[in-house]
């Protein structure tokens, strides 16, 4: 498989785009879910394993009656690269970017 320009860049989850969204930081979410920032750093980043109870306060917190958002965002991010949140700009390319 020949790899491409892309492949190293990072994936944009689901977390990190709903935090924009609300403008919210990850030192308010932390400060709210009572956890560490750099825990909140790593899950917004993808780069670990969430421990459950923090995934439930987070979902918890951002969209309780989960209509939007839910735990399996948070846990499977890579299975919504392409998720916006509602009321989100959509995603320009790079033909389409100014």
């Amino acid at each position: 498989m020949v790899k491409g320009l892309c492949d190293d860049l990072p994936m944009v989850t689901p977390l990190a785009r709903l935090l924009v969204a609300r403008r919210i930081t990850q030192q308010q979410l932390a400060k709210a879910v009572h956890c560490g920032q750099a825990s909140i750093s790593r899950i917004v980043n993808g780069r670990t394993g969430a421990d459950l109870a923090i995934v439930a306060r987070i979902v918890d917190y951002l969209d309780p009656e989960r209509a939007e958002f839910n735990e399996l965002h948070l846990l499977y991010p890579q299975r919504f690269e392409d998720w916006r949140p509602a009321g989100a700009a959509p995603q320009q390319t790079a033909a389409e970017t100014p």
